[in-house]
Formats: structure tokens, C-alpha cells, sequence
């Protein structure tokens, strides 16, 4: 915008603007913190790069949903950067659909398990270390059991070495 075209109500209009997206943050902030998942540290999207792009094609083109980390992620392994849940739409806390987990789960493990090797991955109830080859078990879970209302997918990604 140029100086000759600018208004006062150009001002009011960006200001009006900045803060309806700073409340639509702050209330999905609150939502995605909310207990019983505040505990668990504060969420973040800062991992490796390949695994952003994984996360990323999932969210988009398998689950409809979204992705995230967070601080200490699992509790006490500081996988942070290796390790995501994918949720439903409003993110962190809202339930995936058991249906469209059973696809992206399909899809990770299947044919492009390769391309991204996964070291354990938890999905309504179930775990699996794809490497130890004794295939999927009963998750007991020490942060939930990841199906109904806790319904995410919770990935961690080898370490790279």
C-alpha cells in the first residue's frame, strides 16, 4: 500500500484484522494445551526436516488432520525432534477418527515404511517396533491409550546416524 492511499480506516481495518487471528490463536493455544495435555509440555513443530515433510503429507493427504511435538516428547525419552502425534482438525487433543488412523497407519508401515523407518509407533491401543519383528501388542500406555477421546497416532522416527 502506498502512502498516498493510506487511511485511518486501512489502520483500524489491519487492526480489527490482527486481532481477531491473535484471539483465534490464543483460543487454539488454549485448546491445544488444555488438561489433561498441558502437562505434557508445550506444543512445537520443530523437527527434522524429513520429518516435518512426512508429517506434513499425512496431516494433508491421509488424516485431514494435524501434527505436533512437544517439549519432552515422549515424557522422558527427549525425542522432540524424532517423535509427533497426529490429531484431527483442531489439533493437539482433538480425536482422530479410527478410520482415517487405520489408513495413514497402513500407509506408514506398508510400502513407504522405507523411506521414513519408523521405531515405534502407538494407534488405538496398539504398538508396534516395526525392527523387533514381533509385530503389533497391546499398549498399555504411560500417557493414555491413544483411541476414543485420546484418538492420535503417535510416531517416532529412527534417529539418524
Amino acid at each position: 500500500m502506498s502512502l498516498e492511499t493510506y487511511k485511518p480506516a486501512d489502520v483500524r481495518d489491519a487492526a480489527a484484522a490482527y486481532a481477531k487471528l491473535e484471539k483465534s490463536k490464543a483460543e487454539i493455544a488454549y485448546k491445544n494445551t488444555a488438561e489433561p495435555l498441558a502437562s505434557m509440555g508445550a506444543t512445537h513443530w520443530n523437527v527434522r526436516p524429513d520429518i516435518y515433510r512426512e508429517s506434513q503429507h499425512i496431516a494433508i493427504n491421509l488424516t485431514g488432520g494435524t501434527w505436533n511435538s512437544y517439549f519432552d516428547h515422549p515424557e522422558g525419552f527427549w525425542r522432540d525432534y524424532t517423535s509427533v502425534d497426529h490429531w484431527y482438525k483442531a489439533g493437539r487433543g482433538d480425536p482422530l477418527p479410527e478410520h482415517l488412523g487405520d489408513a495413514a497407519v497402513a500407509w506408514i508401515l506398508g510400502e513407504h515404511t522405507g523411506a521414513m523407518p519408523v521405531e515405534w509407533l502407538i494407534w488405538w491401543g496398539w504398538w508396534i517396533i516395526p525392527a523387533d519383528g514381533l509385530g503389533w501388542r497391546p499398549y498399555n500406555g504411560w500417557q493414555g491409550d491413544h483411541k476414543g477421546k485420546d484418538g492420535h497416532i503417535h510416531i517416532t522416527y529412527r534417529i539418524k546416524r
